[in-house]
């Protein structure tokens, strides 16, 4: 048997990523463009019955073809 003390690790847990799903990307787009209530046929609608732009339209499809990585820490909190 080894004469190390069974304390645990010192060494700092890697951070682990996953892709977002896309309620989690629906969510965080609605954080960033404000409250959205309609998607239909890939139309965003704000809460007013505003259509999101063109350019809007193209961004977010463009973003939700893109795998975005999120923190997901497993076990443990860490700095």
């Amino acid at each position: 048997m080894s004469a190390r003390k069974a304390t645990g690790s010192k060494r700092k847990k890697k951070k682990q990523w996953r892709k977002l799903t896309l309620a989690e990307k629906k969510k965080l787009f609605k954080g960033l463009y404000g409250e959205i209530e309609v998607w239909s046929k890939g139309k965003l609608v704000m809460k007013d019955g505003k259509l999101i732009g063109e350019e809007g339209q193209e961004w977010w499809k463009e973003w939700l073809s893109k795998p975005i990585r999120k923190e997901q820490p497993i076990g443990g909190e860490y700095d």
